[in-house]
């Protein structure tokens, strides 16, 4: 099945979440400076212990701003990583290789790319059977769990 077949196409929200996000972000940045040019006590998020500066506002709106980016950065990883895990992946039949983004690559090369794993091999029990009946000179060790 060819990888830009309409089976194979994922849909990705996440230009829609990072738009929620950073909309979110903007309305907090906004409520600050709302509550600057607003000085009435009872409307607004002044406690009372910062007085009507310019500088806080603008040192406020800098945390704001930086912890959404982060948040926003973060956000798009793990949406990224998580439409990843739960796609289908494309894999040949005669070698087991997996292509990712177009580009074939063997299951270890895949899991150290994409999620920065390394691989280990073993023989599972029905390997170890089979090759124990072809080869019963060959010294195997126990199946992998």
């Amino acid at each position: 099945m060819p990888a830009d077949s309409p089976s194979m196409t994922i849909r990705k929200p996440t230009n829609r979440i990072l738009w929620y996000e950073g909309i979110g972000f903007g309305l907090l940045i906004g409520l600050t400076w709302l509550d600057f040019l607003l000085p009435a006590p009872g409307l607004t998020l002044r406690s009372g212990v910062l007085k009507d500066k310019g500088e806080d506002n603008l040192f406020i709106s800098g945390l704001i701003a930086i912890v959404g980016v982060l948040v926003m950065v973060l956000t798009k990883r793990l949406v990224d990583r998580l439409h990843r895990l739960e796609g289908l992946l494309q894999v040949c039949a005669w070698c087991g290789r997996i292509c990712d983004h177009g580009q074939w690559m063997s299951v270890e090369e895949y899991f150290a790319h994409g999620f920065k794993i390394t691989t280990s091999h073993g023989v599972c029990p029905d390997c170890s059977k089979k090759i124990a009946a072809e080869c019963p000179h060959t010294d195997l060790p126990p199946p992998s769990d």
